[in-house]
């Protein structure tokens, strides 16, 4: 019998700028907000990202006379990847073995030095998405993206936001089912070996990463605002 726990935390930050057209070649005079180069094009980036984890599982294993199998393992698993309400799974799997060879109607077999039968059921879960995917982002850069948001110029054009992905506070477990049957052989003394395995698998509540449709459009640079 096994039983465990694990505990993971990752924590990341990343910021990146770039410039062309420097007023000032001297590296003195550039600094994280691009105020040496002329505009266009001066960009800049950042992103983050936090992941916690934390799995608990157990295993057991049953052996009698060498002949039949068995094992159960159970993983219960945590992350804050996904909903409030979806952040734990619960994976259950079970295995069994029959070694036919052992048995008394097999015992004086002698083209087979072992056969043995399996069967496997089990659930795994998959939570492999971006961080911060339970809401929605926004995000746009110079000559991407505009909202007249002036009040004093209501000609001036601002650099504004859109949304750049789809929140889903929904999101919960990726879970693939898998059922599977096999049989292994051992023939003329070890010298020859024979496997083979039937399955199946099914995948639900698939985890993908979708694009933002262009049907949802996009701000766009606007020479004045009407009155309201």
């Amino acid at each position: 019998m096994l039983l465990g726990h694990e505990a993971t935390k990752n924590t990341n930050r990343f910021e990146a700028g770039s410039c062309a057209n420097l007023l000032n070649p001297s590296l003195d005079s550039r600094t994280s907000r691009m105020r040496c180069a002329t505009r266009p094009p001066r960009t800049s980036a950042v992103a983050a990202g936090r992941l916690r984890c934390c799995p608990y599982f157990g295993k057991a294993d049953y052996n009698f006379a060498d002949k039949y199998y068995l094992s159960f393992t159970l993983r219960r698993d945590g992350s804050s990847r996904l909903g409030p309400q979806n952040q734990w799974g619960t994976f259950p799997a079970v295995g069994a073995g029959w070694r036919l060879s052992r048995e008394s109607f097999l015992s004086h077999n002698s083209l087979f030095s072992n056969m043995m039968l399996r069967f496997g059921w089990g659930v795994t879960g998959n939570q492999q998405i971006p961080a911060g995917r339970i809401v929605s982002q926004f995000g746009g850069d110079r000559g991407d993206v505009f909202y007249d948001i002036g009040g004093t110029n209501p000609t001036a054009i601002r650099p504004g936001f859109k949304q750049t992905a789809i929140g889903n506070v929904e999101l919960k477990w990726e879970e693939q089912r898998s059922t599977n049957v096999g049989l292994d052989l051992e023939f003329l003394d070890g010298r020859g070996t024979f496997s083979a395995d039937v399955y199946q698998r099914n995948t639900n509540n698939l985890l993908f990463d979708p694009r933002t449709p262009a049907a949802a459009g996009s701000a766009a640079p606007r020479s004045s605002i009407s009155g309201r």
